[in-house]
């Protein structure tokens, strides 16, 4: 379920990576939202595996309070499974009809980290 902020409802998330000196309410918050997103603080280079392809975070459109959810949710197991689950993520897009079009991966990189679609 993708989130609602400043009245507009089902806003893709967009992460960014911001080390420990930047401030959390600069500038940049302003320009996403502008963009159509919602700025997520996915904390510094040392948590970035979180967003990585074959995690649960990776490309599956989640709105902002989802994607802090499941980010947090991730433990070392799942870091240690990356490039597996990124593999057999790969082979299953390159079998859709389609090609790799959003409308047809994100519901299958939702379904293979075992997210609700």
């Amino acid at each position: 379920m993708n989130s609602t902020i400043g009245g507009i409802a089902d806003q893709a998330a967009l992460v960014r990576l911001v080390e420990q000196c930047v401030a959390i309410d600069d500038p940049f918050d302003g320009v996403i939202f502008e963009i159509g997103f919602d700025g997520v603080d996915a904390g510094g280079l040392d948590a970035s595996w979180r967003q990585q392809p074959g995690s649960a975070a990776y490309c599956t459109n989640l709105g902002a309070s989802r994607l802090k959810d499941v980010m947090q949710g991730l433990t070392a197991d799942d870091r240690a499974k990356l490039g597996e689950r990124r593999d057999v993520a790969l082979k299953k897009m390159l079998e859709l009809p389609n090609g790799i079009v959003a409308k047809d991966s994100v519901p299958l990189l939702r379904s293979l980290a075992g997210l609700p679609d």
